[in-house]
């Protein structure tokens, strides 16, 4: 079951349950609504909301996707319209940036994609869709068009975060650069450090960019980004109370609805290679630095010396061939794609870069995990999963052979660890269900 926060949810639409077989769809039958989706990121921020999409579009509400170009054949794939508001060349050249993966850099690599152009542009597209009454967006902390078309139009509005390190607690405060954390240090102690970071290092990234703009349309400026970036109206924190705990100083207006376990082709059978190896021998090892890294040469290089070690078999995933070594051994493979949801049950464990997306599949897999987190929210992953007892983890400068086959070993054959894994996967039962109809019930109750 979804745990919820403090917010009371009223479901906007009275709905019916229709079966096929199997399956059985909750529809609405009120009116049939607008929803206009604003990821923003990578597929592990753009796959959720199609996820949502499709539960949106099942109770009747029609949807339209307005991300990067380089998404546009998985959205119509999935039925949904779609407007390309970052072409697919822009998209490939932005996420090439190395700065994107420095823990302390690449926030300000994120904020430098958002020019007063790009934000004009973004939110006329808003403006151009906008049904008044009718019309509901839906978008990221990030999706600062979204936030400002509601500022202005008063269009309804859903801030969609997908991890809990989105949001700052004095309490049990997430894992940023510079900021101690644990139950020593004062609560006032880590907000002061916090306050001094938004005022010298997030807001000078991004508010002149954003107020410029709120001056063109006679907006007030925005002083704070972290007070203003969520939706006043309704936050869906797209994880489990278990893994995340609502914070008393958190946004009363916050839902939380489990993790959306949404892949594309899930139900698709694995391609023929990955069939193939993994009926060749034990269960292998997968290891990826994530969908959009380019520069994981140094991360493959060093854990096929780890599988040699530890005499194990490995699965390297990643659409960028270049990063992959050459002449790989038969008991190492490259693979570009795989469904991790069909895949993970499948294999012994997973070495990542520590998404959220890869993170709760494996879970759900119940397989350990060793994270090499690079930047953004994967360092306060790699915490809670070794919290919980199902994963370790190595610093980028620390991602050496030896030292991975150490860890992965353990992991691999800690009966500890596997109970824990065990454990946590069975807190998934129903769980993908019960996470998009929670969702879509918040998404509808803001009209």
């Amino acid at each position: 079951m979804c745990r919820r926060t403090r917010t009371s949810i009223v479901r906007a639409f009275p709905q019916t349950k229709v079966s096929a077989g199997s399956i059985t769809v909750t529809i609405s039958t009120g009116q049939p609504l607008n929803i206009l989706m604003f990821p923003v990121g990578s597929a592990g921020d753009v796959y959720p909301h199609l996820g949502l999409g499709r539960a949106l579009r099942e109770r009747g509400h029609r949807v339209t996707l307005l991300t990067s170009g380089y998404f546009r054949e998985t959205a119509e794939r999935e039925g949904f319209d779609f407007v390309d508001l970052v072409p697919e060349d822009d998209f490939l050249r932005l996420v090439g940036n190395p700065l994107l993966w420095d823990p302390l850099r690449g926030a300000k690599a994120i904020m430098e994609l958002f020019t007063v152009e790009s934000i004009r542009e973004a939110y006329q597209t808003v403006v151009d869709h906008y049904e008044p009454g009718n019309t509901v967006a839906v978008t990221s902390a990030i999706g600062f068009a979204a936030r400002i078309a509601h500022d202005k139009i008063g269009i309804p509005l859903v801030t969609v975060d997908l991890q809990p390190m989105v949001l700052w607690s004095k309490y049990d405060s997430p894992v940023l650069p510079g900021i101690p954390r644990g139950k020593f240090v004062p609560g006032w102690f880590k907000n002061s450090l916090y306050g001094l970071a938004e005022r010298f290092i997030l807001d000078p990234m991004i508010c002149p960019t954003l107020n410029k703009f709120r001056r063109e349309i006679d907006l007030p400026p925005v002083r704070k980004l972290t007070s203003w970036w969520h939706s006043p109206q309704a936050i869906l924190g797209l994880w489990p109370e278990w893994y995340g705990p609502v914070q008393p100083d958190w946004p009363p207006q916050l839902t939380l609805t489990g993790f959306p376990l949404w892949t594309e082709k899930a139900n698709e059978p694995l391609p023929d290679d990955v069939e193939s190896f993994l009926a060749a021998g034990d269960p292998p090892i997968v290891f990826t630095p994530g969908t959009a890294n380019m520069f994981g040469h140094q991360f493959f290089r060093e854990s096929l010396k780890a599988c040699e070690q530890l005499g194990r078999r490995g699965m390297f995933f990643s659409k960028f061939d270049d990063h992959i070594p050459d002449d790989l051994p038969e008991t190492v493979q490259h693979f570009r794609y795989a469904a991790f949801q069909a895949l993970l049950p499948r294999v012994a464990g997973i070495v990542h870069h520590g998404g959220i997306g890869t993170t709760s599949n494996a879970m759900v897999a119940g397989i350990p995990q060793l994270i090499m987190p690079l930047s953004h929210d994967q360092p306060d992953n790699a915490w809670r999963l070794k919290k919980l007892g199902i994963g370790d983890w190595l610093v980028p400068k620390h991602y050496r052979a030896g030292k991975v086959a150490e860890k992965l070993g353990r992991l691999l054959t800690s009966e500890e660890v596997k109970a824990a894994t065990m454990e946590v996967a069975s807190r998934f039962r129903n769980d993908a269900a019960s996470t998009f109809a929670a969702a879509c019930d918040v998404v509808e109750s803001v009209v």
